[in-house]
């Protein structure tokens, strides 16, 4: 008999979140779908109802943790991956238009939020023995590559880039921490996605990058643990 996979995503409702929800439920996944609403998760995917659990709570929110916790225990109390996905984007690409609210509220789904997430999910992914967390970052919080000039005179946002670079160092933090003690943290930059929110250079739609991550955590484990992948193109650079 095979054993439970249980996996938690963040942001499950639309998008990567989504594409991602349904590859793991056709691989067998038990899904626990984190939305903000009850109207997101009725309309999760249904072709394996039984295995795919709406977890409703917001990532800005501290009774995320509650949300979280009581929906592992009520599905079993296993958990073997924690995606932390959710994501918004921001707006002001020059200094002059650049305004605390925005910077305040990127940083606090992009890092508070995985920070939240993680605390809520640890108890449950240590007892796995093998847990895995990801973060799903962006190529614009590698700071090589914004130092490199890779991504000037491009129009990307100041609170995104900052956001997705404060939750890189929080992904290291966690994985020098907990990567000791089993659980495995890395960061995942899933391609340049078609989504609503996608840049101008975007050419992956949401679902084949699902079926990429997919593919790629078949054969992720503790080596993944402090490292910075990029879908596409391998491990990338911090």
């Amino acid at each position: 008999m095979s054993v439970r996979k249980v996996g938690l995503i963040t942001g499950a409702g639309r998008g990567f979140g989504r594409a991602l929800t349904e590859t793991l439920l056709d691989d067998g996944w038990w899904v626990l779908a984190l939305v903000r609403n009850a109207a997101t998760a009725r309309s999760l995917p249904s072709t394996a109802p039984s295995r795919c659990i709406p977890v409703i709570g917001d990532v800005c929110s501290d009774t995320v943790a509650v949300a979280i916790a009581d929906t592992v225990r009520a599905a079993g109390g296993r958990l073997d991956l924690l995606v932390n996905n959710a994501g918004t984007g921001g707006v002001a690409n020059v200094l002059d238009a650049v305004e605390a609210p925005e910077l305040i509220r990127l940083f606090d789904v992009h890092c508070l939020g995985v920070l939240r997430c993680t605390q809520a999910a640890l108890p449950f992914l240590l007892e796995s023995g093998a847990g895995i967390v990801v973060n799903m970052s962006s190529r614009l919080g590698s700071l090589r590559r914004n130092a490199a000039g890779e991504f000037a005179d491009r129009g990307f946002s100041y609170s995104y880039r900052v956001a997705k670079a404060a939750q890189n160092m929080l992904t290291l933090c966690l994985a020098q921490e907990v990567g000791a003690r089993g659980v495995s943290v890395c960061a995942m930059h899933p391609g340049r996605l078609l989504t609503d929110s996608g840049s101008e250079d975007a050419d992956t739609p949401p679902l084949e990058a699902a079926r990429n991550f997919t593919k790629w955590l078949k054969s992720a484990g503790a080596w993944v643990n402090g490292r910075y992948f990029d879908l596409e193109h391998g491990e990338q650079q911090w």
